[in-house]
C-alpha cells in the first residue's frame, strides 16, 4: 500500500536525520516548539439522516472546483490514535499529524515535497515524491475514481454524502459536503479511519510556508541506517 510506504519513508528519514542532530543553537531554541500532546478531541458521532427530496450530487461534481479548506480530524491508523490537520489551497497541500510525542508536517507544493519534524528541534527535509493517501489522490485525480452513493450523514451543521469509492490503490468509503470537504472516511480493511473535528473554508497562503529551510537527504542512506 503506497500510503503506508509514504508514512514509513517519512518516519525513517526523520528518525535517521534527528539521530545525528547537533545541540540546538540559541537561534534554533527560539523557534523550537515543545510538542504538547493534545487533549483527545471529542469527535461528534455522525448521525444518519433521511432528508425528503434531498438531491444527491453526482460524485464527480463534488470535485470540479479547486478545493480551499482546512479540516482537523481524529485519525486512527492501525490502532494508533492521532490527530491530523489537512489543508488544501490550489495545488498546495499540507498534512500536520500530531501524536503524543511529536508533530510532523508534510508539504506537497509546486516545487517539491517536504517533511518537517519538531523532535527534538525543528528540522525540515526534502522528500522524494510521496503518496499522501487516498484523499489526496482523489482530489488530484478525481476522474480516475468512481463513487457509488450509499447514504447521508450529519455532523454538527454539515451534511455529508457518502460513497463507496473505487480507483487508486484501494477502495474506501468517504462522506463529503457538497463542496467536496471530507467529513469521515474508512479504508476497506479499516486500517485507516478519520472523523472530522472542525472545518474552515478559508486557508491563508502562509499556511504553506516551510517553517525553516529544508535540508537535502539521501533516502536510501537513511533507510540503510
Amino acid at each position: 500500500m503506497k500510503y503506508v510506504w509514504a508514512l514509513l519513508i517519512i518516519l525513517v528519514v526523520l528518525s535517521a536525520c534527528t539521530k545525528t542532530a547537533s545541540e540546538p543553537t540559541s537561534e534554533q531554541a527560539d523557534i523550537e516548539q515543545t510538542v504538547i500532546a493534545p487533549e483527545p478531541a471529542a469527535a461528534q458521532a455522525p448521525e444518519f439522516v433521511d432528508i425528503p427530496n434531498l438531491k444527491i450530487p453526482e460524485f464527480q461534481d463534488l470535485f470540479k472546483t479547486l478545493h480551499e479548506y482546512s479540516a482537523a480530524y481524529a485519525l486512527l491508523y492501525k490502532g494508533v490514535e492521532m490527530q491530523q490537520i489537512q489543508s488544501f489551497k490550489g495545488n498546495n497541500v499540507k498534512f500536520e499529524t500530531i501524536t503524543e510525542d511529536t508533530t510532523t508536517e508534510v508539504y506537497y507544493l509546486a516545487d517539491g515535497s517536504y517533511a518537517c519534524s519538531r523532535r527534538p528541534t525543528l528540522e525540515c527535509y526534502e522528500l522524494p515524491d510521496v503518496d499522501l493517501g487516498p484523499v489526496f489522490n482523489l482530489y488530484a485525480n478525481p476522474t480516475q475514481h468512481t463513487g457509488k452513493h450509499t447514504k447521508e450523514i450529519q455532523i454538527g451543521e454539515e451534511i455529508g454524502y457518502c460513497y463507496l469509492i473505487t480507483g487508486g490503490n484501494e477502495d474506501w468509503v468517504g462522506c463529503f459536503t457538497t463542496d467536496g470537504i471530507l467529513l469521515i472516511m474508512a479504508t476497506s480493511d479499516d486500517s485507516l479511519k478519520m472523523n472530522v473535528l472542525a472545518v474552515s473554508r478559508e486557508v491563508n497562503e502562509t499556511e504553506f510556508d516551510l517553517p525553516t529551510k529544508p535540508k537535502a537527504v539521501d533516502v536510501n542512506s537513511a533507510i540503510a541506517e
